[in-house]
């Protein structure tokens, strides 16, 4: 666990950010990722004393063939931003949905307010509008598939070298 992060602390009550559109957030996903894969970085390869300490761990695996972190944390970034430019379908794929059981809430509407209203085309309607809802929740990903963040579940913070001296 990390600590808390003196950067975001503030004696002022917290006042949350609006939500970000999925456009946004690919974005953002992008730039880091972009920024990440373009760093460099090599990982501290370990002191062999003895040629087959790898063996006494267990690791089959060589220093060579492991993959780097840095390489780890941007196939991440990666794998977000596809995750969310896939959400982004229901932006625009969504749009001619809505737009049909807005017209059929009018048209119900439309309906009642007429004095003389027939009941059986209401119904109907109704059930139209009921069937197109199904079609429309039919296309929202399951609960477990695309679920937000709770505020349960905060996120580490990571500290700057800067940090580190002024706390040790």
């Amino acid at each position: 666990m990390s600590s808390p992060n003196p950067k975001h602390q503030s004696s002022s009550p917290e006042i949350d950010p609006p939500p970000l559109t999925i456009h946004e957030i690919v974005t953002r996903l992008d730039n880091l990722h972009k920024k990440l894969s373009h760093a460099k970085y090599e990982p501290e390869k370990p002191s062999k004393l003895d040629p087959q300490q790898d063996e006494k761990d267990g690791d089959s695996k060589s220093t060579a063939d492991k993959p780097n972190p840095l390489d780890k944390a941007c196939n991440e970034l990666k794998y977000l931003k596809s995750a969310f430019e896939k959400l982004k379908i229901f932006e625009t794929d969504l749009s001619k949905p809505l737009d049909t059981l807005e017209d059929n809430v009018k048209d119900i509407l439309n309906d009642l307010d007429l004095k003389g209203y027939a009941k059986e085309l209401i119904e109907r309607n109704l059930n139209v509008l009921r069937a197109n809802i199904t079609k429309v929740k039919a296309q929202i990903p399951l609960q477990h598939q695309a679920s937000s963040i709770s505020e349960s579940r905060y996120l580490q913070t990571t500290n700057t070298s800067k940090d580190v001296r002024k706390y040790h």
